[in-house]
């Protein structure tokens, strides 16, 4: 299965602790113990995952809905990089 057919969620038993301070974000990890530095992106990301599981085109469009972006391959491509680093954390888990 590739990661374009994956579907990600939050799925954190407590929520997650998130807190911004300017365009710093800092979310806490319950199950694991762990607090973790995110830029906006990656806040954005995990904010959209946690109303419900999706694939990274819903990604690629809640955020080109918020941003402008004239480079599409390039977003594409940064929010693969984000899911693979949020998934590595442990923050998402993906769903067939």
């Amino acid at each position: 299965m590739t990661q374009s057919t994956h579907r990600w969620t939050v799925d954190c038993t407590p929520p997650l602790g998130h807190h911004q301070w300017g365009d710093a974000h800092f979310v806490f990890h319950p199950a694991s113990g762990q607090t973790h530095y995110l830029n906006q992106a990656c806040a954005e990301i995990i904010a959209f995952l946690v109303e419900a599981p999706v694939g990274v085109e819903a990604i690629f469009q809640h955020l080109s809905e918020h941003h402008t972006n004239d480079d599409e391959p390039e977003l594409r491509e940064a929010i693969g990089r984000v899911i693979a680093l949020l998934e590595q954390l442990g923050v998402i888990s993906s769903q067939p």
